[in-house]
């Protein structure tokens, strides 16, 4: 069952739950969340096989970078665009936090969405073709495995909201779990730049949730998106350097 909510959390795909659950189990899913990113990578790899012989890379590169978000629903870009439009603002950190519950965007939310974006499809352009099937595999696994990291690893900055469940109950076994199997098949697909790569993009993560800890009093589910897509494109950036 825990499975299937981490398919429901992560993506649009409608999933049916027969029973009720709870917070515990909300935290529990966190430990499938490499392999829904797993899923995801499939799909981004499927539609390279398809785009790429016949269009050029930069078209693959948006193309790829909108099925992703169609995938997830923007649920992480949500959370990219809350969480700068509240880190950048310059105010106290209960106003911060207000900001993050504002269901407008402001400029500085915008500008990070956009700049994401245009990175990511520029990265997924950037892939030659004997990288790309696991490049675009494990990017999304690197995006939901690093999330984990500043949810264990930092306090969450609520009294209450939905980001309670998973950053207040994730586990060390989750974490040395999710771990096993991102750096296993980063490693297996791409062997040590893969596995480096996972390293950094983690390093990267834990980096970015303290400052974001720092700056908003603790970490929030929108803070989680953030982490999420930051951490995508430096497991990209990584891949490519070191390849």
């Amino acid at each position: 069952m825990r499975l299937l909510i981490a398919l429901q959390f992560l993506t649009v795909i409608p999933v049916r739950i027969a029973r009720k659950f709870g917070p515990a189990d909300l935290a529990g899913s966190m430990v499938y969340f490499p392999l829904i990113g797993a899923f995801l990578g499939l799909i981004l790899a499927a539609l390279h096989a398809v785009a790429a012989p016949v269009l050029p890379g930069p078209v693959v590169g948006v193309i790829l970078t909108g099925a992703l978000a169609a995938l997830t629903g923007g649920l992480h870009l949500d959370g990219l665009a809350d969480t700068a439009d509240a880190f950048f603002s310059g105010k106290s950190i209960p106003e911060k936090l207000r900001i993050m519950k504002d269901s407008r965007i402001g400029a500085m939310g915008a500008s990070a969405v956009c700049l994401v974006l245009m990175l990511k499809a520029a990265l997924f352009a950037s892939l030659d073709s004997s990288t790309a099937f696991a490049a675009l595999l494990l990017a999304p696994v690197a995006g939901r495995y690093c999330l984990l990291l500043p949810a264990y690893a930092f306090r969450y900055g609520r009294d209450r909201g939905t980001g309670k469940a998973f950053i207040g109950g994730v586990s060390l076994r989750t974490i040395l779990a999710a771990s096993a199997v991102s750096l296993l098949l980063s490693a297996g697909l791409l062997r040590l730049p893969g596995a480096a790569s996972m390293v950094l993009a983690a390093a990267a993560a834990l980096a970015a949730g303290r400052a974001l800890s720092k700056g908003l009093g603790g970490i929030t589910g929108d803070t989680l998106g953030a982490v999420n897509e930051l951490s995508e494109m430096a497991f990209l950036v990584s891949l490519i350097i070191l390849r």
